[in-house]
């Protein structure tokens, strides 16, 4: 290090120019304005994020003007980034990131900046919400979606995504008190990176928010879907099945049409009707006979109603069948990337302009 100094120093007594490394508010500030104009800068900045991650990293996201297109532009980029699993593995580092993104959004609000309208700014705030929960990261997305309530209070989609967060989180805090402990760490969270203590939720709250959600837009089918999964795990199953039969019939792809009746069949079992159940479950199987989940309900019931060569018939198809994201629950529990992706594309667009 004294060797390295001396050398500068020497340099200096020379006339010699020693170029400051670029400050780490204008290297974002320059990728966030060439993603905006079309280059596809995610590598360069996942090697950025990756190393500049420390004092000057930090400092170069908090000094970025809340007035410049570009601070959003670099909003946008990390929410690429992420969504395509780019830049640092580290989930301490991504975590750090996402706190000053959300410090970035509430100074961008209170500015005024980046020439965003009220809709435009909403969307924002769903975007990076939807990233945060999509990477699991979610004391981050559970901030960022409030502080976007707080702004738009009855906005639908914020609502429902809030709704997601604190379904995931209550489901956390639930299954965490069954083993006694009581809060998680990064290495105790399995595939949820966190880097403090979770937020508290409750079912109850998650309801009340899937509630609002629909009183502000009933055409809300995640928000219907979800809310009847609650009320199954609420051991209410005459109001679940009303959600459930309204979520199926307006579903708008096989996948919520899939879950809804996945649902549907465990408010048949928890009432007791393990005809309908199997009904219910033989459809789930019609909508995604790819997934594992609803075949392994299926024979569950079959096996149960003394059916052994078609519960038979079914275990061997969720034996065949891949528990990945083809599967609508996994797609459930980790959150789906179409509504996310829309977002990105129509706001880099915006900006661009």
């Amino acid at each position: 290090m004294g060797r390295c100094a001396g050398w500068v120093a020497l340099l200096l007594a020379l006339g010699v120019g020693v170029a400051e490394p670029p400050r780490g508010e204008d290297t974002l500030a320059a990728l966030a304005a060439r993603y905006l104009d079309g280059a596809d800068v995610v590598p360069e900045f996942a090697r950025w994020t990756t190393a500049r991650v420390d004092a000057e990293g930090r400092r170069g996201w908090r000094r970025l003007d809340a007035g410049d297109r570009r601070a959003c532009g670099a909003v946008l980029l990390l929410c690429e980034a992420i969504g395509r699993g780019s830049g640092s593995t580290r989930p301490v580092h991504r975590v750090a990131v996402l706190d000053l993104v959300h410090g970035l959004l509430k100074q961008r609000s209170a500015a005024g900046g980046c020439g965003l309208g009220p809709d435009a700014a909403r969307r924002l705030y769903l975007l990076a919400g939807l990233t945060a929960r999509s990477g699991s990261h979610l004391p981050q997305a559970h901030a960022v979606l409030v502080e976007g309530l707080r702004r738009h209070p009855r906005d639908a989609e914020l609502l429902t995504a809030l709704g997601t967060v604190q379904e995931t989180i209550a489901t956390l805090w639930r299954d965490e008190r069954g083993r006694g402990a009581k809060a998680y760490s990064i290495e105790g969270a399995g595939d949820v990176n966190l880097a403090f203590a979770l937020p508290r939720a409750t079912v109850d709250e998650a309801i009340a928010t899937f509630r609002a959600a629909l009183a502000a837009d009933p055409a809300q089918v995640e928000a219907r879907l979800r809310l009847g999964r609650l009320l199954v795990l609420q051991r209410q199953p005459a109001a679940a099945t009303a959600e459930l039969a309204r979520a199926r019939d307006e579903a708008t792809n096989a996948a919520q049409r899939s879950l809804a009746l996945l649902f549907l069949a465990r408010a048949h079992e928890t009432a007791g009707d393990a005809t309908a159940a199997r009904e219910a479950y033989e459809g789930a199987t019609r909508e995604a006979p790819g997934a594992q989940t609803a075949w392994l309900g299926l024979a569950r019931v079959a096996d149960e109603q003394g059916a052994r060569d078609e519960a038979q018939a079914a275990l061997t198809h969720a034996l065949q069948a891949e528990r990945d994201d083809r599967d609508p629950w996994w797609q459930y529990r980790m959150g789906t990337s179409e509504r996310r992706v829309q977002l990105l594309q129509a706001l880099r667009e915006e900006f661009r302009r």
